[in-house]
């Protein structure tokens, strides 16, 4: 699985940001950030959106001879990770009508679905250029801008694979709003973008990145504490404030702690920088 980031001309930004909500359990799982300086890696499955990571292969006009030089080209190991013995492989293949494969390939390639992803966003909090934007990722996961918002630095941002490095990649969104992958012509790179780093194009507001950790679904993984650099606490966070002002202040490096509030004249969010 390739994990690194895509050869693009695209900057990456400096900052890359996590709204948390801190109601509920959200609150030790926020908590815990701070304290333990772990991040949590979803699995697909726990999404809001049915189709993010869920895409089926399109397998409607591949062929037998696709499929058998496919499995002659990967790695043996690799392949059985998935539940197939390449030598009954190909038995199997040479057997079986193509309308039966077709099937019986689609389900075993959906082992793609255990992966961890960490998701976050470039969208600033208090962005004055999208202000609508940054309003609506406040409403949907900060629990309606009780919660608060967590900048850390993407060069610092690093997360670990059989010594690979993994870090931040942005999602695409396709105008189109089409998927197509097929296991048997796209090679692992190319299935890794249009698996986990393609949306559909109505969540484009988000302006998310991801770190992808194969086999690590539902775990919490450490950062680099220096990664963390600012804390935005939400217009309507009330009685929590200087409970996330204290998780700040037991940090060695404190970040920048920021204050949102409602501008009186205009839809815009403005923040002060608490000083402390």
């Amino acid at each position: 699985m390739i994990l690194k980031r895509k050869e693009t001309m695209e900057p990456s930004p400096k900052i890359l940001y996590k709204y948390r909500p801190l109601s509920g359990n959200n609150f030790k799982f926020t908590h815990n950030i701070f304290i333990n300086n772990e991040l949590y890696f979803s699995h697909p499955d726990q999404f809001n959106d049915p189709f993010d990571c869920k895409i089926p292969p399109n397998l409607k006009n591949v062929t037998k001879e696709q499929m058998l030089k496919y499995i002659e080209n990967i790695n043996s190991e690799k392949f059985a990770k998935v539940g197939i013995d390449l030598v009954k492989a190909k038995q199997f293949i040479n057997n079986k009508p193509i309308s039966e494969l077709r099937v019986y390939f689609s389900d075993k390639f959906k082992s793609y679905l255990n992966m961890g992803v960490l998701s976050l966003s470039e969208l600033e909090p208090c962005n004055k250029k999208n202000v609508g934007l940054a309003i609506l990722m406040w409403s949907h996961y900060t629990d309606s801008h009780q919660g608060i918002c967590i900048g850390f630095d993407y060069n610092k941002l690093l997360f670990g694979f059989n010594n690979n490095p993994c870090i931040p990649d942005n999602v695409k969104y396709p105008p189109a709003n089409e998927y197509n992958w097929n296991p048997f012509t796209n090679n692992e790179k190319e299935i890794t973008d249009k698996i986990f780093f393609t949306k559909a194009s109505c969540w484009e507001y988000e302006q998310e990145w991801r770190v992808v950790l194969p086999e690590k679904p539902r775990t919490l993984q450490k950062f680099n504490p220096d990664a963390l650099v600012s804390v935005h606490l939400g217009c309507k966070i009330g009685k929590d404030k200087e409970t996330v002002i204290n998780w700040c202040l037991q940090r060695n490096l404190k970040p920048k702690i920021y204050e949102t509030k409602i501008n009186e004249l205009s839809y815009l969010l403005k923040e002060y920088e608490i000083v402390y």
